[in-house]
């Protein structure tokens, strides 16, 4: 709907009424505010938790291939 068909439409109500309709507005758009920030906020924190998580597993892998290579150098010592 419009402002202006919202205005209005509105505009025929008793003022206390249409009071009443401004703050709930106003209500409205301050929850719509904090849920954007907070949506915001964890994609932030799920994005640097991902950075972690795969520094982590970098980490792990390079430990299983130098982990490979000195298996493979025990069990076959002619091999260098």
């Amino acid at each position: 709907m419009s402002a202006r068909t919202r205005s209005k439409r509105q505009s025929n109500l008793p003022a206390y009424v249409q009071g009443k309709l401004k703050q709930e507005e106003r209500m409205l758009e301050q929850t719509l505010d904090h849920l954007v920030r907070e949506t915001a906020n964890t994609i932030r924190t799920i994005s640097q938790e991902q950075q972690v998580m795969s520094s982590k597993l970098k980490v792990m892998e390079n430990r299983l291939v130098q982990s490979q290579i000195r298996s493979n150098a025990i069990l076959h010592p002619n091999n260098k």
